[in-house]
């Protein structure tokens, strides 16, 4: 008797021994998560939790900290003071947010418009100052220094048989110009040099020789000194009671109406460092009420002086642009200060004002909102766009978000160190999300809701700001940090099944893991796309140990893995062996 001959079940067998990052697109690949919670890169090729953060060690007396600035030590402003090597050493106002900013030992604190000087303590104040009196301001013609020159003739002509050394002042040209005979040439020459000295109590209590002061009442003093009222000029010379302006006066005398003399920092909507300048913009009304859309620096070396304009390098500067819209955040890259718009990014060029060249590109912008998303990893800049983050490389912004779907996010700020970029965004629901970039993979994680504000590097260490806390917390717990509790994670896989047509089901599944002790490990399946999941094992860690763990799943076409965990429980690789079938089944 001759017997059919069967044909042999055709079975395949596949293992995932490297593990993708977070992609909840459909067409994700087959090593990659769709959801994820509390994991990281961290266990690369394996897959698992997140390093263990740590609460930054903070002195006793702080309650909350309002901001924080990289350095080898965190400096942070808490509780209305200004925390430098977490000593209080300086008095803030309460007002949030705080941004903080290094420039050389200073630091500057915004918008207090205050700053202290980390190597020198006693060098600190405030950035702003003004001296307003109702009368009483005495005035008299002097050399740059307050020295006496003389009192001059006041004509419109020549005086007649003058000394040598006479001075005239020629009052038939606006302005006035004062004028000194020589007698060995017989000519009367300008003095190119002339200056007029103001004296009152506290008159120059905050000002120094080079600020630029802006001068109201300055007119009533002569009329050869109209140019300058409610304008900036640069002062000659001050102490506690005398200014000095460059300029000339008739003569001698004390103001009877209110005079006022201030040095004020422009209104701006994001501030940073670069080149030993601050840099600013503004788009809406400045502090006179007038409209402007411009970009700003302030003289070199100087943070207090943003109105110099004397011709020289160390100049200050200030540009208008033509777009439309609000600015939306600005950074320092590669030497070069840019500043950007939700669909522009502008670029300054140049070493000193003479030759700064503004160059404008139309692309993704910083999303409204988004101005602390800006960060630097590894010479690239990174930044939330409203179409995803970018990343900018001096070309063209590119996307490198896809992989977290088409889920709208507002609200972000980041950070960068170690390769990594961390970004928290709040979803359309208000709810936060923190998300891990691994530049070297171009991986995603996807960790929990942290609402972090700000971001900074203490010696290396990234930590950020807990916006809801206002703790000061480490990606990555160091020595004297308070280091979390074991925490849950999981992980749902992509679908498999999906890759291959024709009928199969899925015979054998093989995990390979390691526990250690008090971690746990539950492995769920979803069978067909239906259905609720459906517990397969429930692993537990009672001494650290590696082994392969066998599930036989229920016949199905394809199927979706989850995983769960609590505390040091990691996935090292997934084997699954599938088995053609029939064409009915």
């Amino acid at each position: 008797m001759v017997l059919p001959s069967l044909s042999r079940a055709r079975t395949k067998t596949e293992a995932v021994n490297v593990f993708g990052g977070y992609d909840c697109r459909r067409e994700a690949a087959g090593n990659t998560f769709r959801e994820m919670t509390n994991c990281g890169p961290e266990r690369f090729p394996a897959a698992g939790p997140r390093a263990r953060r740590g609460a930054r060690a903070m002195p006793k007396r702080v309650k909350r900290v309002q901001a924080i600035l990289s350095g080898e030590t965190l400096v942070y402003a808490a509780d209305g003071f200004l925390y430098v090597k977490d000593r209080p050493v300086m008095e803030l106002t309460a007002a949030e947010p705080k941004k903080l900013i290094a420039m050389g030992a200073y630091v500057i604190v915004l918008p207090d418009k205050l700053y202290y000087n980390t190597a020198d303590p006693a060098d600190a104040g405030s950035m702003e100052a003004a001296f307003e009196a109702a009368s009483g301001v005495r005035y008299r013609l002097c050399d740059a220094s307050g020295g006496e020159i003389g009192t001059p003739a006041v004509r419109d002509t020549p005086p007649p048989s003058p000394e040598n050394g006479a001075l005239w002042l020629d009052d038939s040209v606006t302005p006035n110009v004062l004028k000194r005979y020589s007698a060995e040439t017989g000519l009367w020459s300008a003095l190119a040099a002339a200056h007029v000295m103001l004296q009152a109590p506290g008159i120059g209590r905050g000002f120094r020789a080079g600020d630029a002061v802006r001068l109201t009442g300055i007119s009533q003093i002569d009329e050869s000194l109209s140019p300058l009222e409610g304008q900036y000029a640069a002062l000659s010379y001050a102490d506690e009671g005398m200014l000095v302006i460059p300029g000339t006066a008739a003569r001698a005398g004390t103001t009877a109406l209110p005079f006022s003399v201030e040095r004020r920092l422009p209104l701006m909507d994001f501030v940073f460092e670069c080149g030993n300048r601050l840099w600013g913009c503004r788009c809406g009304k400045d502090a006179d009420g007038r409209f402007v859309n411009e970009i700003y620096c302030s003289k070199l070396g100087d943070f207090k002086n943003w109105r110099c304009y004397e011709g020289i390098s160390t100049d200050s500067y200030a540009v208008s642009v033509g777009s439309e819209g609000a600015f939306t955040g600005g950074v320092a890259y590669r030497g070069a200060p840019c500043f950007f718009k939700e669909n522009a990014l502008y670029r300054v060029y140049g070493a000193y004002p003479a030759v700064f060249r503004l160059d404008s590109l139309q692309c993704r912008g910083v999303q409204a909102g988004s101005g602390g998303s800006l960060a630097i990893l590894n010479e690239v800049l990174y930044y939330k766009s409203r179409a995803g983050v970018c990343v900018y490389d001096g070309g063209s912004p590119r996307s490198v978000s896809a992989e977290l779907g088409g889920e709208t996010f507002t609200d972000a700020a980041a950070g960068a160190a170690d390769d990594r970029y961390y970004i928290s965004m709040k979803r359309a629901d208000g709810v936060y999300c923190l998300f891990l970039f691994d530049a070297e993979r171009g991986a995603w994680y996807r960790q929990d809701h942290t609402r972090a504000s700000q971001f900074a590097t203490e010696n290396g260490r990234l930590c950020w700001l807990n916006a809801d806390a206002g703790r000061i917390v480490r990606a990555c717990a160091a020595e004297g940090d308070e280091t979390e509790a074991p925490f849950d994670w999981s992980l749902t896989a992509a679908e498999t099944g999906t890759d291959t047509v024709g009928r199969k089901y899925v015979s054998r599944l093989t995990l390979r893991v390691t526990l250690t002790p008090g971690s746990r490990l539950r492995v769920y399946v979803r069978y067909d796309s239906a259905g609720d999941y459906v517990l397969l094992a429930d692993l537990r860690g009672s001494a650290e140990r590696t082994c392969s763990v066998p599930l036989r799943p229920r016949r199905c076409d394809r199927f979706c893995l989850r995983f769960e965990g609590f505390g040091d429980a990691v996935i090292h690789s997934v084997q699954r062996t599938t088995e053609g079938g029939s064409e009915l089944t």
